[in-house]
């Protein structure tokens, strides 16, 4: 069942990500939080998946989706004219990503890393 459960879950998370659907997501606050949800189902279901990683691989993997994340709202800030969407409404959506999930999930990353490593 892994491979079903891993690309529902990049499914669930991806879709978010194109355009037309960011679009959405900019412009209506209902469609932000579905987004949100979406992406959290779905990188849980991944998550569930991949039990039998390594620490260290678990690590590298959750460093390169924080990473990713990042660089990927920094190219949509980039680009936003691409994407017909004003930069005030794409400051808005980067400071609330930033500050509300990625900042936490660096903060449990490193809490899980240090836990793992005995240091707390």
């Amino acid at each position: 069942y892994s491979p079903i459960i891993i690309s529902i879950g990049s499914v669930l998370a991806a879709v978010w990500l194109l355009p037309a659907f960011y679009r959405l997501e900019i412009y209506d606050p209902i469609y932000y939080v579905v987004s949100f949800l979406s992406e959290i189902v779905g990188g849980f279901l991944v998550g569930i998946a991949l039990p039998s990683l390594k620490f260290i691989e678990k690590v590298i993997f959750y460093s390169l989706a924080l990473g990713a994340d990042l660089f990927y709202v920094f190219l949509i800030y980039i680009s936003s004219t691409l994407f017909g969407v004003p930069q005030s409404a794409v400051v808005i959506y980067v400071l609330a990503m930033v500050f509300l999930v990625k900042a936490p999930e660096g903060i449990a990353l490193s809490l899980y890393i240090a836990r793992k490593l005995g240091m707390i």
